[in-house]
């Protein structure tokens, strides 16, 4: 019974209950479209307030989740679901009226949807309850923002743009730098670089923010957080710092463009680390200050921003400009006025712009304008940018250096005069002699050039721009400075008297002026100069030089520095002269001058330069000069008399110099019967740190001279009758010897100094070993030697009779060998590897009996060497020797020259190969094998099967960066062992030259051809053998030959028949430029007829005597 009554419950459960919930669908239809409406009401309301917050949030550059957007799609569609189903007139079908049934079945759906559609909204509803709507997103670079509209590809800034994007694809590479004067385009170059990061996805953020003159931490912490889309909570720099620093490091690769650094400045203290701490991060800095970037900044690699060429400031200032400067009338003048702007884009860009669209009228104003420099004009924004890196200079010193070389009023100026004006004035501090102040002013103008203010040097000079000139003048008028530079030729007068009693410094152009005032009054002048400037004094003709008035000094008492150029001061100066008590500096350059014992007279001269001045005598007086440093008697040519102990009186003497000048020195022994002074004299001067003296002839040389000399830390002397001095510039101390042949240097020699740097000896007889005879400790500076037209020496070292306590040429560089007649070995015995450790080239010629130039012993050594030049030596057989050097293993027999970029072997009759000793290595499948070869016998080549002929480089000889090779006039018939495939020193050869190898058949095999892949110039000439330029092989016609060649000439080629293999495959040749062919009888055709495509750059053709051409293919039509 339980049973059944537990079956009738579950079977009215599930038979009563859904049949009364389908009943309630009917009966509460009005209620369940009412809670509808309800439903409905309330999640509109809903969707309101949250549209709400997604406005505001919209309104603070917010975006809105991913969720909440679904949701109010979510809300729109239920609305219009439920507004579609009030507007149906389901009353007129449902309800009770007259003329009408009831629809049972209408009401219930009705019912039903109603129900269901709320139970939806419900849902929603609960899912409505977002907590925050919307999140700040990481801003995205927009390359619009960085790129201005004035931007223009221009090649100079297109090759560095290149250059950095290359370096930031480099891992190793972190922190790179640009800098340059201020308004040369930095700051457009960083932009650009932002650009191109992004479009290449080389990071995932690139962010650029400016640092400028003052830097505001909180600022640039801020801009590097909005790119990033992070809110700082911390009040504190350093707490930012750390929240910037963390959120840095998130990232995997980042970018950050630091613009305009002005100073050292703390990573740390924005919150940018790098290194190790974040090896995603990458850095690039613009400053007008390299030394801001590499010392302060730690930059990897550096870029220094030129101002533009001049043919690209055309075209800049051309495209802003617009049109109008295709007028005729406009254009010349709108030259002279892009002349005007310097290269520097900014003063492009703003002139530009001024005068787009305008009348001829306002360009020649412009171009007026711009011909004085005004800084509140066109010139503003470049004078303010010059301006503001003026006074960023540090220290008085520096500041003062860079107005002087401004107001010297030239482009350039020599480092010489200004050591004369810096010492003179006194303007370089705790420098205690002039070596000192030549390196104080030496890293005083590095500095000036690291900052941009300055122009990269010539060797002796220091270029200045033009715009920083004309800025720094305006800046010493504006400072009060009273230095002026005033050109008496183009103002066609003289300055008022009135202005030149407050100048402290003068400096006069007065090219064509032959005449001076009678008085200048300067009584507050302590610096002037009168410049010539001009070229038609140089014969120093009297009517075309200066002539100064008797008074013309007598105002001037506070005088320091007098420089004059193309002075005459015959008889004497002028008496004033001997006025000027204050006087430190007098630099007299190419004057005409006779008695100048008034100079005796100015006490506090520390400074006397009498450059290429005409003067016969030095007087007596000259050696009261006590406080003289520096004597300058350069290109004196007519000085003949110095009388004795004038120099030697000049006790405080630290620099003298008589380049071309005196050489009437007396010999050992001088006494007060001499009539001119001796060498012994300049050994008395302790304080001597710079000579330069001639000396023709070794009998006037004292015997502890060279002794002497190596206490001097720079020095040039020449004993002899060479004509020529030596460029010091690249070596201190330079020692110069030169004998006629019947002179015995025996002694001499013995005693040569051994801190010498140059040494040259030519003529120098009865020495037999350079590094015994000549000291026996050997020459550990020494970078350069010459040794020329010898009949006695054998070696160079001679390490079999000699025991070294080190290394011989621990420094040489250069070593040139010339006209020895006895010359055996340049090295003789086996020498150590830091004997010729740095040595980067070799020149031998006409050593008529030296058979080789190095053994093997010498190869380890010559790691270094760079050019090898070997000619007219007529017993040379090998350059590397096959001669047996028992103590090597035959691992250690490899031929390796790891940095020769050029061997030239030209006038070599005897030579048999570059090494005739070979070893096959295991590594090819056999045992050590030595064959030697000597002149007579011929061996078979046991490494080239296909020749019996031993060729010139075998395949144990190896220079993997030769880019130039020179034969001419050998007796080989085989450059090249065909089993040097794929070797690198021909895949890097550039330049190949072969003339007068009468015996070589044929130049290149096909696989050597195919490795010359980067060959640009390729000479054939008077090789008579030779028919054909490649030994054709069918199995290589495929490839493609010499596809960077740009010039080739064949001349005089008599049995030469072809020029091309055939047929000549797509891309071979494809780059040629220029062919010469010229005496080429059996030569028939210039171009294969189906070969004419390979040659579309061809510019230059020119085929003379070549009897059997009848007619340039189709090229040519």
């Amino acid at each position: 019974m339980e049973l059944v009554v537990a079956i009738a419950a579950k079977a009215a459960e599930y038979t009563v209950a859904p049949i009364g919930r389908q009943l309630g669908y009917m009966i509460f239809l009005k209620s369940n479209t009412d809670n509808l409406k309800t439903k409905v009401q309330l999640v509109v309301e809903t969707r309101e307030r949250v549209q709400h917050r997604i406005d505001a949030a919209r309104m603070n550059g917010e975006e809105i989740e991913f969720d909440v957007q679904n949701w109010l799609s979510q809300v729109d569609e239920m609305v219009k679901a439920a507004n579609k189903f009030y507007q149906k007139d389901y009353y007129s079908t449902t309800g009770c009226s007259i003329g009408r049934c009831l629809n049972i079945l209408s009401r219930y759906k009705q019912s039903r949807t109603a129900k269901k559609m709320a139970q939806v909204i419900i849902e929603i509803l609960d899912k409505g309850n977002f907590s925050t709507v919307s999140f700040r997103s990481l801003p995205q670079l927009s390359t619009a923002t960085f790129i201005t509209k004035e931007y223009k590809a221009l090649e100079s800034r297109t090759t560095t743009l290149i250059q950095i994007m290359e370096k930031l694809k480099d891992a190793t590479i972190q922190t790179i730098g640009v800098w340059g004067l201020g308004g040369v385009g930095k700051t457009t170059i960083a932009k650009q670089v932002a650009k191109l990061a992004d479009e290449c996805k080389l990071f995932d953020r690139v962010i650029m923010v400016a640092v400028t003159v003052n830097p505001d931490v909180r600022r640039i912490q801020g801009e590097i957080a909005d790119a990033l889309g992070l809110r700082f909570d911390e009040e504190t720099e350093m707490g930012r710092a750390n929240r910037l620093c963390h959120r840095i490091q998130q990232e995997n690769s980042i970018l950050i463009i630091i613009d305009d650094l002005w100073g050292g400045f703390e990573l740390e203290a924005i919150g940018v680390l790098l290194g190790d701490d974040h090896k995603g991060s990458k850095l690039f800095l613009t400053s007008r200050s390299y030394d801001v970037l590499k010392r302060e900044m730690g930059i990897q690699v550096g870029f220094r921003l030129e101002v533009l060429p001049e043919k690209e400031g055309w075209i800049l200032f051309e495209e802003m400009a617009g049109n109008v400067v295709q007028d005729p009338n406009v254009q010349p003048v709108a030259i002279e006025v892009v002349k005007r702007c310097a290269g520097l884009p900014v003063l492009i860009a703003t002139v530009a712009k001024a005068l787009k669209d305008e009348r001829l009228y306002a360009w020649k104003d412009a171009l007026k304008q711009l011909e004085t420099f005004d800084k509140e004009g066109m010139h503003a924004k470049v004078f303010s940018a010059l301006e503001l890196s003026y006074n960023q200079l540090k220290g008085h010193e520096i500041k003062s250096l860079l107005l002087l070389i401004a107001l010297h009023g030239q482009p350039s100026v020599r480092k010489y005069d200004l050591l004369i004006i810096c010492v003179g004035l006194g303007l370089l501090k705790n420098v205690d002699t002039l070596e000192d102040a030549r390196n104080r002013l030496h890293k005083l103008t590095n500095d000036l050039k690291a900052s941009c203010l300055l122009i990269e040097d010539e060797r002796d000079k220091v270029i200045i721009h033009d715009v920083v000139r004309e800025a720094a003048v305006s800046i010493a008028a504006k400072d009060q400075l009273f230095h002026i530079n005033f050109d008496v030729e183009a103002s066609k007068e003289w300055p008022e008297m009135d202005q030149v009693k407050i100048f402290h410094g003068l400096f006069l152009s007065v090219r064509h002026y032959h005449c001076l005032p009678e008085k200048l009054e300067g009584p507050e002048l302590t610096s002037l100069w009168l410049d010539r400037n001009d070229d038609s004094f140089l014969s120093l003709q009297h009517e075309t030089l200066l002539k100064v008035p008797d008074s013309f000094f007598e105002e001037m008492r506070k005088l320091k520095v007098l420089c004059v150029s193309g002075m005459v001061c015959t008889p004497s100066p002028p008496p004033s002269l001997h006025l000027l008590k204050n006087l430190r500096a007098l630099y007299l350059y190419k004057c005409s001058l006779e008695d100048i014992t008034t100079i005796g007279e100015l006490a506090n001269l520390e400074i006397l330069s009498l450059q290429n001045s005409e003067i016969q005598q030095l007087p007596r007086e000259i050696g009261q000069l006590h406080r003289l440093r520096l004597l300058d008697l350069e290109d004196c040519n007519n000085l003949k008399v110095i009388p004795p102990k004038v120099i030697s009186n000049l006790t405080h003497l630290e620099e003298l110099n008589m380049k071309d000048s005196f050489t009437n020195w007396e010999a050992e022994g001088w006494n007060t019967q001499c009539s001119n002074a001796s060498l012994g004299e300049l050994t008395e001067l302790c304080h001597l740190t710079r000579l330069y003296i001639q000396v023709p002839d070794t009998s006037m040389v004292p015997s502890d001279f060279f002794l002497f000399l190596e206490n001097v830390e720079r020095f040039t002397v020449r004993i002899g009758q060479r004509n020529y001095f030596v460029n010091s510039s690249q070596y201190s101390r330079i020692l110069t010897i030169s004998f006629p042949s019947s002179t015995h240097s025996e002694n001499l020699i013995k005693i040569l100094p051994q801190e010498v740097e140059y040494l040259e000896l030519d003529g120098v007889n009865d020495v037999k070993n350079v590094l015994y005879d000549f000291n026996a400790k050997g020459f550990p500076q020494l970078k350069c030697i010459w040794v020329l037209n010898n009949d006695d020496l054998e070696c160079v070292i001679n390490s079999m009779s000699l025991n070294l306590l080190g290394p011989a040429f621990p420094s040489l560089e250069v070593l040139v060998l010339e006209n020895l007649h006895n010359l055996e070995h340049i090295c003789h015995g086996p020498s150590t590897v830091e004997t010729f450790c740095k040595l980067r080239m070799v020149d031998v010629e006409m050593c008529n009996i030296l058979k080789n130039m190095f053994s093997f012993s010498m190869i380890k050594a010559l790691s270094q060497l760079e050019k090898i030049k070997v000619s007219n030596c007529k017993s040379m057989k090998e350059i590397v020797s096959s001669e047996r050097e028992d103590n090597l293993e035959p691992k250690c027999m490899d031929i390796k020259f790891p940095e020769l970029r050029s061997l030239k072997l030209q006038g070599l009759p005897a030579l048999i190969c570059f090494c005739s000793k070979e070893r096959t290595s295991p590594i090819f499948g056999g045992t050590y094998e030595e064959i030697t070869v000597d002149a007579e016998i011929k061996e078979i080549d046991k490494a080239d099967n296909c020749s019996s002929s031993l060729p010139l480089f075998n395949k144990k000889v190896a220079f993997p960066k030769l880019e130039t090779l020179k034969l001419s006039s050998i007796n080989i018939e085989k450059i090249w062992n065909d089993q040097i495939l794929g070797s690198a020193y021909i895949q890097n050869l550039t330049k190949l030259t072969i003339k007068c190898c009468g015996n070589l058949k044929h130049l290149l095999s096909f696989p050597l051809a195919r490795d010359l892949v980067n060959l640009k110039y390729l000479e054939l000439s008077k090789c008579q053998m030779l028919e054909k330029i490649l030994a054709t092989k069918e199995s290589f016609l495929e490839e493609v030959l010499f596809p960077n060649l740009e010039t080739m000439k064949i001349s005089h080629m008599d049995n030469l028949r072809t020029m091309w293999h055939h047929p000549i495959t797509p891309n071979s040749f494809c780059k040629v430029k220029r062919i010469e062919v010229s005496d080429c009888p059996k030569v028939t055709v210039i171009f294969p007829s189906d070969s004419v495509s390979n040659f579309q750059n061809l510019e230059t053709l020119e085929v003379n005597d070549c009897s059997r051409v009848a007619k340039i293919e189709a090229y040519m039509e």
